[in-house]
């Protein structure tokens, strides 16, 4: 597998002068499925525009070897939370809903 690595990468806003990152090192397997969580204004979108290269470090490197995506994808507003981030990682609410219905199937012949 690759990885994602960031070295010693420094980076801040200009106006008003806000440090985001002080030699901030990571290694991320691109195997992994990885999340991002954290309050508001910690930096999280700011990492995300650095591995797209939306943004440049001011010092430091980031090499990301795989393409990349942004979320976030469309979402319907009228979803839970926790089917927005089900959809997000796979189709395990449509896999919910033919087992659902492969359960309901089997317990109408089982009442034949």
């Amino acid at each position: 597998m690759s990885s994602i690595v960031l070295k010693n990468v420094d980076f801040h806003y200009e106006s008003p002068l806000n440090e985001v990152f002080q030699d901030l090192s990571l290694l991320i397997d691109t195997g992994w499925r990885t999340a991002l969580v954290g309050r508001n204004g910690q930096g999280k979108t700011t990492l995300l525009n650095l591995l797209t290269g939306a943004l440049s470090p001011q010092s430091g490197s980031v090499a990301v070897p795989v393409a990349t995506r942004l979320f976030p994808f469309p979402v319907d507003q009228s979803l839970l939370t926790i089917d927005v981030v089900k959809d997000s990682i796979g189709p395990f609410r449509k896999l919910e809903s033919e087992l659902d219905q492969l359960s309901e199937r089997s317990d109408q012949k089982s009442l034949l």
